[in-house]
């Protein structure tokens, strides 16, 4: 096969199609996913690599990303580390895309909830993984979800039964290590009628020359209740392209909430596809840039169902060179009378060189709407506001990271669960203690 340039930059070298049919050998899949495999390898081999004149790129150019000369990584050794939370339902720790430790609760497991890996789910919940395994997010996308669906290794699989209620979060922590290696971590999500969840996931650790290409598959049936939340500490240098998606039914409702602080660059897609009537879809996210950091997020709020709700407030704090792009899309189907949907997105500029793009878009299709609100802003710290914490003796180093904690609050303060909410609070904290460390040095 003739190999465009682009696409060669992606599927030489550790990711050819010696390697999907490795993969596939390895965890002795079913025919049905290693010729999934081949043929999404087929497609990520001849689609085009991305580039500025593409509307998603607008504002960064892939030529930056690190995909050229990349590494598998090495085989890992199994561990049993200690849990992530002692009161959380489960926990699993993905180690360079290989699971190296799995716990679910006995109580949670004798409901019938299935917590594990993607290749294990293909040989014990056939049906399941056949049906919605590359449906919510399809191959012929792009080139990163093409090569995520031809090369993810173990990924990580939830499956909640119909009305069954998990009461306490489920943790993923997904680490990396080493530099110059390719990871392509695979979520997906399946809540059966009536059910409710929350899955936490952790990503931390790489070095530079480290590039992540994941996705995430959220289904929810009708009734079903999900809390997603991705916690992003990537190590310096890390890049992730990212694709995650919601489908939701009738009545379902989903939050998805995205904490950025980590990595050197971030670029991904957060969407709900509303298509059951009465369904609500929330997005939440926060990111803190310093240095030359680089956040950019797509989101899409997609009302086909009637009477159907969204709503999204992503922030963002800025400092030094940092950057950061929101492109949102809410769109009003000819059949989703009666669609109320929000959209908001603002930055704070904490230097003069830091910069924030924002383009929040509209498309409303029908005349009967409730309501669909959208705004973006950027600005400096308001400096009545840094006036008076310093004339409380506070100093400005101080104060300006109290006004980033008050401004990010607004969105974690939103997460209803009380022990997640702590976990994404704490992780805000822990880089804003990392420059008050470098600082007193």
């Amino acid at each position: 096969m003739t190999q465009s340039l682009t696409a060669r930059r992606v599927t030489a070298g550790a990711f050819d199609r010696e390697a999907v049919a490795a993969l596939s050998s390895l965890h002795g899949e079913p025919g049905w996913l290693a010729e999934r495999r081949l043929a999404a390898w087929e497609l990520a081999d001849r689609l085009p690599f991305p580039s500025t004149y593409e509307r998603a790129w607008k504002y960064f150019d892939p030529a930056r990303l690190n995909v050229e000369g990349l590494r598998a990584p090495a085989p890992t050794a199994p561990s049993t580390p200690a849990p992530i939370d002692a009161a959380s339902a489960g926990w699993m720790h993905v180690l360079n895309d290989q699971a190296v430790s799995t716990h679910l609760s006995p109580v949670v497991a004798e409901q019938g909830v299935v917590f594990g890996t993607l290749a294990r789910a293909a040989q014990e919940s056939p049906a399941l993984m056949q049906r919605w395994l590359g449906a919510v997010i399809t191959p012929d996308e792009g080139i990163f979800p093409a090569l995520n669906s031809a090369l993810w290794r173990e990924g990580v699989f939830l499956y909640v039964p119909k009305d069954i209620k998990v009461e306490h979060p489920l943790h993923v922590l997904l680490t990396a290590e080493g530099d110059g290696i390719g990871l392509l971590p695979r979520v997906l999500v399946v809540l059966d009628r009536g059910a409710e969840a929350s899955l936490v996931v952790e990503q931390r650790g790489g070095e530079a020359g480290v590039f992540v290409a994941s996705v995430a598959e959220l289904v929810l049936a009708d009734e079903a209740r999900l809390r997603y939340h991705t916690i992003q500490e990537w190590g310096t240098g890390v890049q992730e392209v990212y694709h995650q998606r919601a489908e939701l039914g009738r009545n379902a409702r989903v939050t998805q909430v995205t904490a950025a602080l980590g990595g050197s660059v971030y670029k991904g897609w957060v969407e709900a596809s509303i298509r059951g009537a009465g369904a609500t879809s929330e997005i939440f996210g926060v990111a803190y840039g310093t240095g030359r950091q680089y956040f950019d997020v797509i989101t899409t709020q997609d009302h086909i169902g009637d009477h159907t709700v969204s709503d999204l407030l992503v922030k963002a704090a800025l400092k030094d060179r940092a950057q950061s792009s929101y492109y949102g899309l809410t769109r009003v189907g000819l059949g989703a009378r009666m669609a109320d949907a929000n959209q908001e997105d603002r930055n704070l500029l904490l230097s003069d060189r830091a910069k924030a793009n924002a383009d929040p878009v509209l498309e409303i299709l029908t005349s009967e709407v409730a309501r669909c609100a959208h705004g973006a802003s950027a600005g400096p710290v308001d400096p009545e506001q840094l006036f008076y914490l310093e004339c409380r003796g506070l100093p400005r180093p101080q104060a300006e990271q109290l006004l980033v904690e008050g401004f990010l609050g607004e969105v974690t303060g939103r997460i209803t669960d009380p022990s997640v909410r702590e976990i994404v609070g704490a992780a805000v904290l822990r880089k804003l203690g990392i420059e008050r460390e470098a600082g007193a040095g």
